[in-house]
Protein backbone atom coordinates (compact mmCIF):
# COMPACT_ATOMS: atom_id res chain seq x y z
CA UNK A 1 0.00 0.00 0.00
CA UNK A 2 2.91 2.34 0.67
CA UNK A 3 4.01 1.91 -2.95
CA UNK A 4 0.67 3.21 -4.20
CA UNK A 5 0.87 6.21 -1.86
CA UNK A 6 4.39 6.98 -3.08
CA UNK A 7 3.33 6.71 -6.73
CA UNK A 8 0.30 8.96 -6.17
CA UNK A 9 2.55 11.52 -4.49
CA UNK A 10 5.09 11.38 -7.33
CA UNK A 11 2.36 11.77 -9.98
CA UNK A 12 0.98 14.81 -8.14
CA UNK A 13 4.38 16.49 -8.49
CA UNK A 14 4.56 16.05 -12.28
CA UNK A 15 3.57 19.05 -14.36
CA UNK A 16 4.11 17.87 -17.94
CA UNK A 17 3.48 14.83 -20.06
CA UNK A 18 3.53 11.77 -17.84
CA UNK A 19 3.67 8.10 -18.73
CA UNK A 20 3.78 5.39 -16.06
CA UNK A 21 4.17 1.75 -17.00
CA UNK A 22 4.35 -0.66 -14.12
CA UNK A 23 3.70 -4.13 -12.79
CA UNK A 24 1.06 -3.37 -10.20
CA UNK A 25 0.46 -6.85 -8.79
CA UNK A 26 -3.20 -5.81 -8.84
CA UNK A 27 -5.76 -8.08 -10.44
CA UNK A 28 -8.87 -6.77 -12.08
CA UNK A 29 -12.04 -7.62 -10.24
CA UNK A 30 -14.33 -5.54 -12.46
CA UNK A 31 -13.93 -6.24 -16.18
CA UNK A 32 -16.50 -3.59 -17.06
CA UNK A 33 -15.44 -0.09 -17.98
CA UNK A 34 -17.51 1.28 -15.09
CA UNK A 35 -15.11 0.94 -12.19
CA UNK A 36 -16.23 2.10 -8.79
CA UNK A 37 -14.05 3.44 -6.02
CA UNK A 38 -14.52 1.77 -2.61
CA UNK A 39 -15.58 3.98 0.25
CA UNK A 40 -15.00 1.63 3.19
CA UNK A 41 -11.72 2.64 4.86
CA UNK A 42 -11.71 -0.66 6.77
CA UNK A 43 -11.09 -2.57 3.53
CA UNK A 44 -7.53 -3.96 3.67
CA UNK A 45 -6.99 -2.91 0.04
CA UNK A 46 -8.51 0.54 0.47
CA UNK A 47 -5.31 2.35 -0.52
CA UNK A 48 -4.82 0.22 -3.63
CA UNK A 49 -8.34 -0.02 -5.04
CA UNK A 50 -8.87 3.73 -5.51
CA UNK A 51 -5.70 3.89 -7.63
CA UNK A 52 -7.49 1.81 -10.27
CA UNK A 53 -11.01 3.14 -9.61
CA UNK A 54 -13.20 5.52 -11.56
CA UNK A 55 -12.22 8.49 -9.39
CA UNK A 56 -8.53 7.74 -8.97
CA UNK A 57 -6.56 10.00 -6.62
CA UNK A 58 -4.13 10.89 -9.39
CA UNK A 59 -4.47 12.64 -12.74
CA UNK A 60 -3.53 9.71 -15.00
CA UNK A 61 -5.76 7.40 -17.02
CA UNK A 62 -5.49 3.66 -17.67
CA UNK A 63 -4.48 3.68 -21.35
CA UNK A 64 -5.95 0.27 -22.14
CA UNK A 65 -9.35 0.90 -20.56
CA UNK A 66 -9.53 4.20 -22.40
CA UNK A 67 -8.60 2.55 -25.70
CA UNK A 68 -11.32 -0.08 -25.25
CA UNK A 69 -13.90 2.56 -24.35
CA UNK A 70 -13.06 4.76 -27.35
CA UNK A 71 -12.69 2.13 -30.06
CA UNK A 72 -15.17 -0.19 -31.64
CA UNK A 73 -13.88 -3.46 -30.20
CA UNK A 74 -17.23 -4.59 -28.85
CA UNK A 75 -17.72 -5.97 -25.35
CA UNK A 76 -14.29 -5.95 -23.66
CA UNK A 77 -15.16 -9.20 -21.90
CA UNK A 78 -15.52 -10.83 -25.31
CA UNK A 79 -11.97 -9.92 -26.28
CA UNK A 80 -10.55 -10.82 -22.87
CA UNK A 81 -8.42 -13.91 -22.54
CA UNK A 82 -8.74 -14.31 -18.77
CA UNK A 83 -11.01 -16.80 -17.09
CA UNK A 84 -12.01 -14.25 -14.43
CA UNK A 85 -12.76 -11.62 -17.01
CA UNK A 86 -9.47 -9.69 -16.97
CA UNK A 87 -9.36 -7.35 -19.95
CA UNK A 88 -6.00 -8.84 -20.96
CA UNK A 89 -3.62 -11.45 -19.58
CA UNK A 90 -0.20 -10.18 -18.56
CA UNK A 91 0.48 -12.66 -15.76
CA UNK A 92 -0.84 -16.04 -14.61
CA UNK A 93 -1.39 -16.74 -10.91
CA UNK A 94 -1.33 -20.35 -9.77
CA UNK A 95 -0.18 -23.43 -11.63
CA UNK A 96 -1.47 -25.77 -14.28
CA UNK A 97 -5.18 -26.07 -14.94
CA UNK A 98 -5.99 -23.96 -11.88
CA UNK A 99 -3.99 -20.94 -12.99
CA UNK A 100 -5.82 -17.67 -13.46
CA UNK A 101 -4.99 -15.09 -16.11
CA UNK A 102 -4.83 -11.51 -14.84
CA UNK A 103 -3.75 -8.09 -16.01
CA UNK A 104 -1.00 -7.06 -13.58
CA UNK A 105 0.83 -4.75 -15.98
CA UNK A 106 -0.52 -1.29 -16.75
CA UNK A 107 0.20 1.86 -18.73
CA UNK A 108 -1.16 5.09 -17.27
CA UNK A 109 -1.04 8.34 -19.26
CA UNK A 110 -1.62 12.04 -18.72
CA UNK A 111 -4.40 13.99 -20.44
CA UNK A 112 -2.15 15.25 -23.25
CA UNK A 113 -1.53 11.69 -24.50
CA UNK A 114 -3.87 9.44 -26.48
CA UNK A 115 -3.44 5.69 -26.70
CA UNK A 116 -3.86 4.52 -30.31
CA UNK A 117 -2.92 0.90 -29.69
CA UNK A 118 -1.80 -1.39 -26.89
CA UNK A 119 -0.48 -4.94 -27.08
CA UNK A 120 -0.23 -7.39 -24.19
CA UNK A 121 2.16 -10.05 -25.55
CA UNK A 122 2.07 -12.75 -22.87
CA UNK A 123 3.51 -15.44 -25.13
CA UNK A 124 6.35 -13.19 -26.29
CA UNK A 125 7.17 -12.12 -22.75
CA UNK A 126 7.33 -15.66 -21.43
CA UNK A 127 9.39 -16.84 -24.43
CA UNK A 128 11.87 -14.08 -23.59
CA UNK A 129 12.20 -15.48 -20.04
CA UNK A 130 9.77 -13.28 -18.10
CA UNK A 131 6.71 -14.43 -16.20
CA UNK A 132 4.84 -11.33 -17.47
CA UNK A 133 3.65 -10.15 -20.86
CA UNK A 134 5.57 -7.60 -22.84
CA UNK A 135 3.28 -4.56 -22.92
CA UNK A 136 3.66 -2.04 -25.75
CA UNK A 137 1.61 1.11 -26.09
CA UNK A 138 1.30 3.33 -29.14
CA UNK A 139 0.72 6.91 -28.00
CA UNK A 140 0.31 10.32 -29.61
CA UNK A 141 0.14 13.85 -28.33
Amino acid sequence: MQGHLALISWIAGQTGTTLVGFEANHWETDPSLELTTPTDGRDGWYLEKPFFGANAPHRLRDAYRELLAETDVGDPRRVAAGERGALAVTYRRGRGEHSVGDRFDYVFISDDLTCTGLVHDYEGGTKAGSDHAAVRASLRT
